[in-house]
């Protein structure tokens, strides 16, 4: 039998190794997904978050997995049914992860085939200082940068951007969105079984009024940190970079998650955009021992066996 949870039984602590984090956001920023055998013991569990895709929607962020591959992918197929069609899979395993029943399930693997690579702010200060220097360079220019919250008069000009920079990143292809979909991922997010999705968090930047760049992030959980936020794109347009909207873009994200109460920040950029990763090194982000994987071809593979 297997269920979704957002209770924290003493046999699941145990089964979990009580992880004192999880019970704090369990039901908030992460659900388990929990499989029992015949004797009602359990015998596997999937701990996920929704993750947010401008491309795709939301997401199930795999954080944490314990059974064997055979009842994990049970677990999967279960989850696959039981939310949207169409939603992806995803998940990581970092460096010190010993336990590897997932990747033994042979996923996708997104740090080697797309060349991901997960970065995590470990000195914001240093983006402080990076976001304080952009405004006094844009303050020479005596014009005037507004960062707000999106609003439905806003969708417009974010999936145009969104698809600007999945045509940057040569994958315009994958990109699904609509501006319905953002409406109302953007007011109200998403209810899924037993499950509300955390609203997927979207600014708009505006110099002098002209837009020039938007973000999107949304808080999920980590084992190591319990909530923290994700942010799943910041874009400049290509004629406004250079003059330190990036960097202020980019602080207003970290300072949005700490009023929150969220203890970090991650983002992923691609491997071959060096350009990019050495302005988020200088920043205060450092990458991260991370397998990145996803799931949803092989799940489908599996749902018609």
């Amino acid at each position: 039998m297997i269920d979704i949870t957002a209770n924290f039984s003493e046999k699941l602590a145990e089964f979990l190794e009580n992880p004192k984090l999880l019970v704090e956001n369990v039901g908030k920023t992460c659900w388990i997904a929990v499989s029992k055998n015949n004797e009602e013991k359990i015998d596997g569990a999937i701990v996920f978050s929704f993750m947010y895709s401008t491309w795709t929607r939301y997401n199930a962020f795999i954080e944490l997995a314990k059974g064997e591959s055979a009842v994990l992918k049970t677990i999967l197929q279960f989850l696959a049914k039981e939310l949207p069609k169409g939603t992806l899979f995803r998940g990581r395993i970092t460096g010190s992860t010993k336990d590897d029943k997932l990747l033994a399930l042979d996923p996708c693997n997104l740090t080697k085939d797309e060349d991901w690579v997960w970065l995590r702010l470990n000195k914001p200060e240093l983006l402080k200082e990076g976001a304080k220097r952009g405004a006094e360079k844009l303050s020479k220019t005596g014009r005037k940068l507004e960062i707000t919250r999106v609003e439905s008069s806003d969708v417009d000009d974010i999936l145009a951007m969104i698809k600007e920079l999945a045509i940057y990143e040569d994958m315009l292809e994958q990109c699904k969105m609509t501006k319905e979909w953002l409406d109302q991922d953007f007011s109200s997010g998403a209810k899924f079984a037993k499950m509300e999705a955390n609203l997927a968090v979207a600014t708009i930047a505006k110099l002098d009024g002209v837009v020039v760049g938007y973000t999107v992030s949304i808080d999920f959980y980590t084992t190591s940190y319990g909530k923290e936020t994700y942010l799943e794109d910041l874009y400049v347009k290509e004629e406004f970079r250079g003059q330190g909207i990036g960097s202020i873009l980019l602080n207003s994200v970290s300072e949005a998650s700490q009023s929150r109460a969220a203890a970090g920040l991650y983002w992923v950029c691609l491997g071959w955009n060096k350009k990019s990763l050495c302005f988020y090194e200088k920043m205060g982000a450092n990458p991260l021992d991370v397998t990145f994987f996803r799931f949803e071809p092989e799940i489908q593979k599996w749902m018609t066996e």
